[in-house]
């Protein structure tokens, strides 16, 4: 009888020879997985740059979802938990009081090795917080402050209140001041957005400006319950700040207490948080604006005015500007044949709705676009994600609307995000 079996069966098989990736090379894979654009860059806040900021929110939900992905990752075995830990703490969020709890017993009252434990602090270089206005009053500073003094790397700190407080505690913990003095050499972006929920006293904030040298990014709001106890410019001593390349502007101006007497010579990008009311102390004083050369405004959540009295007098104040941006609540609030000053040669367009427009919002919004006067105009770009990263795969025929119109003005169009690309 004939065998079915095959005439090598009883050779021993060949070894499948398998392929090592090198640690260099698992690492650069972990990172491009879960990286999100722009959350490390101390530099700029550039929105024409190869990497635009995101709106916080946009931001946050990025960080969330690579926050899941560094999970999976760290859980699959014990040599990726390794490899992985020089980026797993690189960014930290604390989420309201029950976050910062549960990054406090992580990082400072952990009960794993010590060594473990010094490898997270060494690897922190971004402390993200959120705070939430009804928590004020038992928000323990005393526990971020420790966690700020133990991150020896640490070059962005950035705290954000979800909304105003119905109760207002003017009250910043002298130990917060204390531990990001302590991070003068690192620290390179300080960004808070408490509203009324608290805040310093204006001597306190210049005294703790004068330890961080090396800022390159000043976004500080927040109500000031002093404002009219502030000493006059004369009386005070100047700081100086190199580096600093951008600064906010907001609530009346006296948001960072920066004034003519103080060193800011590479200084050139502005944000205004608020409407301008010049009347009130709205705009920076001569020395902040003679150098500035990008200006952004947020808050745009009524129809934009370009005739507005406010906006006039900010143009004239800052004659050098060539990049203006604009974050507007929806795409409903740009106007028909809006003008622009002759020196402006960048414009963006920042949309801080969540929810997708209908397709009649955005073709009025492109024949609004196309009605601009700004002589020296040479790009428009949308910036942040939003709906606009995904306007071409939901709605090509809107875009092709804009396409057509294109040829009929000399600037450029583009839409802004990671994937950054002209659309006209």
């Amino acid at each position: 009888m004939p065998s079915t079996a095959d005439p090598g069966w009883w050779k021993t098989p060949e070894e499948t020879s398998r392929t090592i990736l090198p640690p260099e090379t698992w690492i650069r894979i972990f990172e491009l997985a879960t990286i999100v654009p722009w959350a490390l860059e101390t530099e700029t806040r550039d929105p024409f740059g190869v990497s635009a900021p995101l709106m916080p929110r946009e931001e946050r939900d990025a960080l969330n979802r690579s926050f899941v992905t560094k999970r999976a990752l760290v859980l699959v075995c014990k040599q990726w938990w390794k490899l992985s830990l020089p980026f797993l703490y690189e960014i930290v969020t604390a989420h309201c009081q029950e976050g910062l709890s549960r990054l406090y017993r992580t990082l400072i009252e952990s009960s794993d090795p010590a060594d473990v434990v010094e490898a997270r602090l060494i690897n922190v270089r971004r402390i993200h917080c959120t705070l939430d206005p009804e928590e004020s009053f038992y928000y323990n500073w005393t526990n971020l402050a420790k966690i700020i003094q133990n991150s020896p790397n640490l070059v962005i700190f950035n705290i954000h209140a979800r909304g105003h407080a119905t109760r207002s505690r003017y009250e910043m913990s002298w130990r917060m001041v204390a531990a990001l003095k302590l991070r003068s050499g690192t620290l390179r972006v300080l960004d808070w957005d408490l509203k009324n929920v608290t805040g310093m006293e204006g001597k306190y904030e210049r005294r703790l400006l004068a330890h961080l040298p090396n800022l390159r990014i000043l976004h500080v709001s927040g109500d000031k319950p002093w404002l009219f106890f502030f000493p006059q410019p004369s009386e005070l001593t100047p700081v100086s700040m190199p580096y600093l390349v951008s600064t906010s502007w907001a609530r009346q101006g006296c948001s960072s207490h920066l004034t003519v007497v103080d060193e800011l010579p590479s200084l050139h990008s502005l944000e205004i948080a608020e409407r301008i009311n010049p009347n009130m102390n709205g705009l920076p004083p001569t020395n902040i604006c003679s150098s500035i050369t990008s200006l952004t405004l947020h808050g745009q959540d009524m129809p934009w005015d370009p005739n507005d009295y406010g906006l006039q007098c900010a143009y004239k104040a800052l004659p050098n500007i060539t990049q203006l941006v604009l974050w507007m609540y929806t795409w409903e609030n740009f106007p028909f044949a809006a003008s622009l000053p002759p020196g402006i040669e960048k414009l963006g367009l920042g949309g801080q709705e969540r929810k997708p427009s209908k397709n009649s919002v955005y073709k009025q919004l492109f024949e609004n676009l196309y009605t601009i006067k700004a002589s020296g105009l040479r790009v428009v770009r949308f910036i942040g994600g939003g709906d606009w990263s995904l306007l071409p795969q939901r709605s090509p025929k809107v875009l092709l609307r804009l396409q057509e119109l294109a040829p009929t003005r000399s600037f450029r169009v583009a839409r802004g995000g990671p994937e950054r690309e002209a659309v006209g």
